[in-house]
């Protein structure tokens, strides 16, 4: 093995291709933009526009759409009564938690405090509902669902 072999690996080829300057001045600049938030620097032609804003007005979830659609139409009044009955034709609890992280996305699309909160709150629900005595297991995960879909 010769010496040069030694120094061809991939930290020295990283270096070659960056600089300390380069490499400070990119975590300069990334600071900078987390400290603003990426709508200002979008706003302040600091950053490129964010992915995705090309994309479609309305989040479509494929085969899991008309579960989403029935609790995002459903009125809120209705929502626990129908999906009960959801649950009783043969819907599983786990179709219907993720239909609602689901609408949850498209209702707060990441911009809301309570949607990541009543997101967040999905996943204890479910650990909860495999506590809960049977026939009451539902319970939890209704209580987040009625919050994740308005």
């Amino acid at each position: 093995m010769k010496t040069n072999d030694l120094n061809a690996g991939p930290a020295s080829r990283f270096a070659a291709r960056h600089s300390r300057r380069k490499f400070l001045a990119d975590i300069g600049r990334g600071t900078l933009l987390a400290t603003v938030g990426p709508a200002l620097a979008g706003e302040l032609e600091l950053a490129p526009p964010a992915l995705g804003q090309d994309g479609p007005e309305k989040l479509e979830f494929g085969e899991m759409e008309p579960l989403v659609a029935f609790m995002q139409e459903t009125a809120l009044r209705d929502l626990q009564p129908a999906m009960a009955a959801k649950l009783k034709a043969g819907t599983p609890l786990r179709a219907l938690l993720a239909g609602g992280a689901l609408a949850n996305a498209r209702s707060f699309g990441g911009e809301d405090y309570i949607g990541f909160h009543t997101l967040m709150a999905l996943c204890p629900a479910l650990k909860m509902a495999e506590l809960m005595p049977s026939g009451q297991t539902a319970l939890p995960i209704f209580k987040v669902l009625y919050r994740n879909t308005g």
